[in-house]
This record gives C-alpha cells, sequence and structure tokens, in this order.
C-alpha cells in the first residue's frame, strides 16, 4: 500500500516544466532532424550534429507531430535556451533520438500498477514493422505521460519486475480494460 501512495502523489503533480519543455524540444526537433533539417542553435547542432543537407519537408504525419509538440510548449510556456550547450532533461535520451516517431509530453500521467495482460512489444515507431526495442511484461507498471500524433498508437514508460526501465511504442492499450491492472492510478 505504501508503494501505491508513493506512485499516486508522484502522479498527482504535473511533471517539471523544465523536464517538460526538454521533452517537448527534442520531440519537435528530433522530427526535424530525421528529414534533414539544418540547425544552427548550439544546442540543436550538439544533440542532432551540425550534418546539413538540406531544408527539411516533412510528410503529414511528422507535421502533425510538430504541430502537436509546439501547442504543448505553447501550453506550458516553454522556452528552451538553445544558445546554450547543456544536457537534454529527458528519460532515455539515447533511445529517444534512435526512434522514428516521437511522443509528445503532455504533462499528464497515467499508470497501470501490476499488468495482469500478457507480453506485449514496445517499438522504435508507431508502425507495426518497427524494430522492437523492448517487451512489456506481467507484473509491470506501465506509465503513460505522452501523448500520440499516430492514432491507434501509444508510447509507455514501462516500469519492469526486475527494475529496468523500458519505453516504446505500442498498439496494446494497457488502460481498455481494468481488470488488466492491480491498481489504474491518474
Amino acid at each position: 500500500m505504501v508503494r501505491v501512495t508513493v506512485i499516486l502523489a508522484a502522479l498527482a503533480a504535473p511533471a517539471a516544466a523544465s523536464d517538460l519543455c526538454d521533452d517537448l524540444w527534442l520531440a519537435r526537433n528530433a522530427t526535424f532532424a530525421k528529414h534533414g533539417h539544418c540547425f544552427a542553435s548550439p544546442l540543436a547542432r550538439a544533440t542532432f550534429g551540425a550534418a546539413c543537407p538540406g531544408a527539411a519537408t516533412l510528410p503529414p504525419r511528422d507535421a502533425a507531430t510538430v504541430a502537436m509538440a509546439r501547442a504543448e510548449e505553447r501550453r506550458w510556456g516553454c522556452a528552451v535556451d538553445t544558445s546554450v550547450v547543456r544536457p537534454l532533461r529527458v528519460d532515455a535520451l539515447p533511445l529517444r533520438l534512435r526512434l522514428e516517431d516521437q511522443p509528445i509530453a503532455d504533462g499528464l500521467e497515467s499508470a497501470c500498477i501490476g499488468w495482469r495482460g500478457p507480453a506485449f512489444p514496445l517499438r522504435a515507431g508507431a508502425r507495426p514493422g518497427a524494430d522492437i526495442v523492448a517487451r512489456a511484461e506481467r507484473g509491470a507498471v506501465i506509465g503513460v505521460a505522452h501523448a500520440s500524433a499516430v492514432p491507434g498508437w501509444s508510447y509507455y514508460v514501462v516500469d519492469l519486475p526486475d527494475g529496468r526501465e523500458v519505453q516504446g511504442w505500442t498498439e496494446t492499450n494497457a488502460f481498455s480494460d481494468a481488470d488488466l491492472c492491480d491498481v489504474v492510478v491518474g
């Protein structure tokens, strides 16, 4: 019961604005980077590299991701200082930089504590053929704190029973049946 109380308290508070803003900045700019955008700011060049193959043209799906990230940045009053090179405060940053699709932090959090359903894959992109980066297992805590521009797909942060944290995209809706969780919060 103590563990549930601690998790409930953590989920009741919004994510710290600096972490949320870094996450949104990363999602927006990583989407541009995968399409060859030329970055001028020191932070973007340090994060995504100085290579500059040309102007970025975004397909509709990625344009929707960028639009969602910008809307959330406005909502939360984000203003990331890109003139300074510093570590981004984003969980699992190396994985996030490899993702095909970026999730959009929305400042809201929910969790399925004690997943009772079958194991399911977490993917690098919001599509069936994307690389599997991890698996969510029975007994895990499945958290959601990101929105998706891709209908039918969710981005989960999963605390596995062995203590490891994994993240990725899935078509599995861990929140569709409360009976598949010991407890649902948020």
